[in-house]
């Protein structure tokens, strides 16, 4: 007879999962946003996040969301050479039915040589591992939010 251990933590991911969503959807200013984002990615054990609409990174605009919290390494690669035209978490959300681990990105695009060292160089920037959740609403730009860049030893640096 199975315990009810995972009962229990899948009851508790979901109480996390709820409370966020609410807590986004009543959020009044665009800083009180970026904490919320930013405790959320240390109570899950992250880094650093993104919550973007997959648009021009470069300018900011009104109607679009675009708050990230990554290394200014990978904010240069991405954003200052456009790259991300070509970024495998944004591809992958084109293809994802659900939220999707960076480890099995795989599973839902090939990734190319290119990919690789994508991923290389944010493991040296201490992006080894996200979770990435597509948005898609018809008629809407798609968007995503993502928790990125595991703390190690439960230590956020």
């Amino acid at each position: 007879m199975p315990t009810g251990r995972p009962r229990s933590r899948t009851a508790s991911c979901l109480a996390l999962a709820g409370a966020f969503l609410r807590a986004v959807r009543t959020t009044p200013t665009t800083s009180d946003l970026v904490t919320l984002m930013e405790a959320v990615s240390r109570d899950m054990g992250f880094r650093h996040f993104a919550l973007i609409h997959h648009d021009d990174l470069r300018p900011s605009r009104h109607d679009r969301v675009n708050l990230k919290d990554y290394p200014a390494a990978i904010s240069e690669r991405l954003i200052g050479q456009h790259r991300y035209h070509r970024d495998s978490i944004i591809r992958g959300c084109l293809f994802a039915d659900s939220a999707f681990l960076w480890s099995d990105l795989h599973r839902i695009i090939e990734l190319d040589k290119q990919d690789r060292a994508s991923f290389e160089f944010g493991a040296r920037e201490r992006l080894n591992e996200g979770i990435t959740v597509p948005y898609v609403r018809l008629g809407e730009r798609i968007g995503s939010c993502t928790f990125a860049g595991v703390a190690i030893s439960g230590r956020r640096r």
